[in-house]
């Protein structure tokens, strides 16, 4: 029996993301979310397996747009 890897990734808010970085705030979150991508791209073909948890209800919008198709978990109680 082969063992298979997965690929968890967190995603905060596009506004907290990225917060410590000292550039223009639409600057700032245009590197975050290129860099989410990046990241899922490269865990999307990689990986089995790859499970989105965020509490961003745009963010399936936003990865269909960009073609990757990672398992989502939405949080809509934006707990944390």
């Amino acid at each position: 029996m082969g063992s298979q890897a997965a690929g968890l990734i967190a995603l905060k808010p596009i506004e907290h993301a990225k917060s410590r970085l000292a550039v223009p705030d639409p600057l700032r979150r245009r590197l975050a979310w290129t860099m989410a991508l990046d990241t899922l791209t490269a865990l999307c073909h990689a990986l089995p397996h790859v499970l989105v948890v965020s509490d961003q209800p745009a963010l399936e919008a936003g990865l269909r747009r960009a073609e990757l198709a990672p398992a989502l978990l939405v949080n809509r109680a934006g707990g944390r």
